[in-house]
């Protein structure tokens, strides 16, 4: 059996790990239904999970997942900054708030994230096109071409999508 999240996928092993957010009682894991987009519902069982105070950092994270889906990245921006406190080399939660400050307009904060991300992950070409995203909007476009650059000489075959 497999959870699909945005980011990844996981293991049966890492879902038991997980198993606090499910509520009792209930077969839908919060993750599968702001998956689903059923904010309403993921709201309501988030608020009950968050009372329990079991884990406070996948609560965070999964309302900041919840908020980015919804176009709020001030609210999202909030709840994933205490999640990537609570865990600071978790790359899939610090790519989500540098992705969210990116779309908040919060370049700079964007900026540092994506680059702790490359610190640890130097092959990561999301956080690389972001980056060069960063850079254009900044007007710094010789940086952007640099990294553009960098990653087609990767990988060629990215330069025929649109």
């Amino acid at each position: 059996m497999k959870f699909f999240t945005n980011a990844s996928c996981v293991s049966e092993v890492q879902a038991v790990q997980r198993s606090e957010v499910f509520d009792e009682g209930r077969s839908i894991p919060i993750q599968d239904l702001i998956d689903l987009g059923e904010f309403t519902e993921a709201m309501e069982r988030l608020k009950e999970f968050q009372k329990r105070g079991t884990s406070p950092a996948e609560g965070h994270w999964l309302m900041g997942q919840m908020f980015h889906r919804q176009g709020k990245y001030f609210e999202s921006q909030k709840s994933l900054k205490k999640a990537v406190a609570a865990n600071p080399r978790n790359s899939d939660r610090r790519f989500l708030l540098a992705k969210t400050q990116l779309k908040a307009g919060f370049l700079n904060a964007a900026e540092a994230n994506y680059r702790k991300i490359l610190k640890d992950k130097p092959d990561d070409i999301f956080a690389r096109v972001d980056l060069a995203q960063i850079h254009f909007l900044e007007g710094r476009m010789n940086q952007a071409a640099k990294i553009y650059k960098g990653i087609l000489a990767k990988d060629p075959s990215l330069s025929e999508i649109n």
